[in-house]
């Protein structure tokens, strides 16, 4: 919808942006993932519950949901382990993670973006 949101959106997307092209000259297109560990570097001025809304999506708020995909990347995306350390079936683990990257689209058995689910997570 219009109205403040889309005007505080905008221009924290141009602020992301602009400070990733200075980061990453190199590269030609880039999205808030890529962009999200020089925000870091350089603080989010507040905003990180914008910043958790557009990484994490719905998913930030399910703390069952946090709590396993912490434990899956905390024990090196070792499903057997992290189902075992959370007391639940292997295949309810793996609905779980599937859950999340298709919600995200942060596809966490990638090691790039486990490293900025898991930055999201215990950061923000």
């Amino acid at each position: 919808p219009l109205g403040d949101g889309l005007r505080r959106h905008s221009s924290l997307e141009r602020k992301i942006f602009s400070e990733a092209r200075v980061q990453s000259p190199e590269r030609t297109v880039h999205d808030i993932r890529s962009s999200f560990p020089y925000m870091m570097l350089r603080g989010f001025d507040g905003e990180n519950d914008w910043y958790k809304e557009q990484l994490l999506g719905e998913m930030a708020y399910d703390k069952e949901m946090i709590r396993t995909i912490r434990t899956y990347i905390k024990l090196n995306r070792n499903a057997s382990m992290a189902a075992k350390e959370l007391y639940v079936h292997r295949n309810s683990l793996q609905y779980r993670i599937d859950k999340f990257i298709e919600k995200t689209g942060l596809d966490i058995r990638n090691f790039y973006d486990a490293m900025i689910a898991y930055l999201a997570i215990t950061i923000l």
